[in-house]
């Protein structure tokens, strides 16, 4: 159900305008950086991801100065597609900027359905999203934060479906995607642990612990 500070056509407008200026905000910082230095100034630092597509893409396989066990192989796979298909490097920044303007959409839409926080806080952790500099800059660059932010809000909002519909698809789900989320960046390794343990805490102050939630 919608909550009662937004009317549908009011939330409609506002998830427009959100998913809008996140858009814009990112593709300002593509314009500026591909003004400056060409799809050069798309690649930051760590170019090892990038090679590691081509690489598969040319019949090499999963090789950087040899085999590589150095980097997960979700986001090279990502490049791969651009790189087999001959697209440009700079349609792999513009999808990613799509998908991480989605978030701060996201974001608000999940804020207004599942909480009942006040019409401001919705709307600023929306806009917050949708212009916090570090997301904004690391969603045009060559690199998996947005597909490992995706997949890991994704997990989240799955976690929070099954302690809603207390069926275990949804837990099953969340653990999906939270193992396809350690292919762009292992950290959900720990978050799992972390995860798990705060919904044993949470289950057992709502005193609905049991060994089968366990």
């Amino acid at each position: 159900k919608i909550n009662y500070l937004f009317e549908m056509s009011t939330t409609k407008k506002w998830a427009i305008i959100i998913f809008t200026a996140a858009l814009l905000a990112r593709l300002l910082v593509f314009g500026a950086l591909f003004e400056h230095s060409g799809e050069k100034g798309l690649i930051l630092g760590d170019i090892r991801y990038l090679t590691l597509g081509q690489n598969l893409a040319s019949g090499n396989g999963y090789t950087y100065e040899g085999l590589d066990a150095y980097r997960p192989p979700g986001y090279p796979a990502y490049l791969f597609i651009f790189d087999y298909l001959k697209l440009p490097l700079w349609m792999v920044s513009l999808v990613q900027i799509i998908i991480a303007s989605l978030i701060p959409l996201g974001i608000f839409m999940f804020a207004v359905r599942r909480t009942s926080l006040p019409q401001w806080a919705v709307l600023t952790a929306g806009f917050m999203a949708a212009f916090e500099p570090i997301q904004v800059f690391y969603s045009v660059v060559i690199l998996p934060d947005v597909l490992f932010g995706a997949s890991f809000l994704i997990s989240i909002f799955l976690l929070v479906l099954w302690m809603e519909k207390k069926s275990f698809r949804w837990a099953m789900y969340a653990g999906l995607s939270m193992g396809l989320t350690n292919y762009f960046r292992p950290t959900d390794i720990y978050f799992g642990v972390l995860g798990g343990a705060m919904l044993v805490v949470y289950f057992w102050w709502r005193k609905t612990l049991s060994k089968k939630v366990f």
